[in-house]
């Protein structure tokens, strides 16, 4: 199979569609299939990660979800002779959607909260457990959804780094803190802030920064706690959470990676399509919701991530939770589904 991935990953749009699709990429050409990128912004780590796993990459400067866009996604389709195209990100409506398939597409379109109008995509994914179908009720006859975490993306190196059998800590002291590939309000500072008034001499903290020069990076420079470590965005994602107790990250794709990696989470969410993701994480007893970014309080932060830390059973409780949702399986699935269609 060749499969032609739409997705962007600059800037305050951050990495999550691009990498997310980077573990279609994997299921892809395990199964000895090739994979190309079309992007028209993408920054140079993405870049690297990808050449790393020899995907090509073609670029435009395009207005995302624009005709232009969708016609020149179609050009590019008919050159690779892609047998699928996989469009990852909130641009891509209806009218872009009809275009690809006017010109003999065969389009999947990865969603996370039903924000078309319309969908007639040949398949629509949406991994979340707040997946449901009402939310593509105005869909094409022909439009087939995948829904729910079976069909969760996990990419090759989580499934390489999956522990065989956890234990679980009486009291978390190693905290992974995370807000994915943008942060541009700086939550991470102000999770920074409050784990600074935990009084536990044994607490570690890694802190994925993204940027050296992020106001967080700079913050936790210029603490005296040794307890804490910022972390430059990579490729270690996978090892750093083998070795979080507990971690506080985003509600987008990273909750996928959390649940397998069996670690349990405080979400912070950052924009309205995380809303739902961390709500019906926490319906469902898998992640506990600490609120929007603006509204975090230092003491009451500090607080909810104390009472979990020092209770072990209610953790066991998250991670089997989560281990039951997220099998690692989800790239297979949907790749099945699509071989199926062509």
């Amino acid at each position: 199979m060749q499969v032609l991935i739409r997705a962007d990953g600059a800037g305050a749009m951050g990495t999550g569609h691009v990498m997310r699709m980077i573990a279609l990429a994997d299921g892809v050409q395990s199964e000895g299939g090739r994979v190309h990128l079309a992007s028209a912004s993408l920054d140079e780590t993405l870049e690297q990660r990808l050449a790393a796993r020899d995907i090509s990459i073609s670029r435009h400067g395009v207005e995302p979800g624009s005709k232009e866009d969708a016609e020149w996604v179609a050009r590019e389709a008919a050159a690779l002779e892609a047998d699928w195209v996989a469009a990852d990100g909130y641009a891509f409506d209806a009218t872009y959607q009809e275009t690809l398939r006017e010109q003999g597409v065969r389009l999947l379109l990865v969603d996370d909260y039903g924000h078309c109008r319309r969908y007639c995509a040949d398949a629509v994914l949406n991994q979340n457990l707040s997946a449901d179908e009402s939310l593509y009720r105005d869909r094409d006859e022909h439009t087939r959804l995948l829904l729910g975490p079976k069909y969760a993306l996990i990419r090759s190196e989580f499934l390489r780094q999956r522990p065989s059998d956890i234990e679980v800590a009486r009291k978390a002291r190693r905290l992974l803190v995370t807000m994915g590939g943008a942060d541009p309000d700086d939550a991470t500072g102000t999770i920074v802030a409050a784990l600074e008034r935990l009084e536990d001499p044994e607490l570690r903290v890694r802190v994925i920064v993204g940027r050296a020069d992020s106001p967080a990076a700079n913050h936790i420079a210029r603490l005296a706690d040794r307890r804490f470590e910022a972390l430059p965005a990579g490729n270690r994602m996978a090892e750093w959470m083998s070795w979080a107790d507990l971690a506080i990250a985003a509600g987008g794709t990273t909750t996928a990676e959390l649940c397998f990696m069996e670690v349990p989470a405080l979400l912070v969410v950052l924009a309205e399509n995380q809303r739902g993701v961390a709500a019906g994480l926490q319906k469902e007893g898998v992640s506990e919701v600490l609120g929007w970014h603006h509204e975090l309080v230092h003491d009451q932060v500090a607080r909810r991530v104390a009472d979990l830390a020092a209770s072990p059973d209610r953790r066991r409780e998250m991670i089997e939770r989560g281990r039951q949702r997220v099998d690692g399986r989800g790239a297979t699935r949907i790749i099945a589904a699509m071989a199926e269609a062509s």
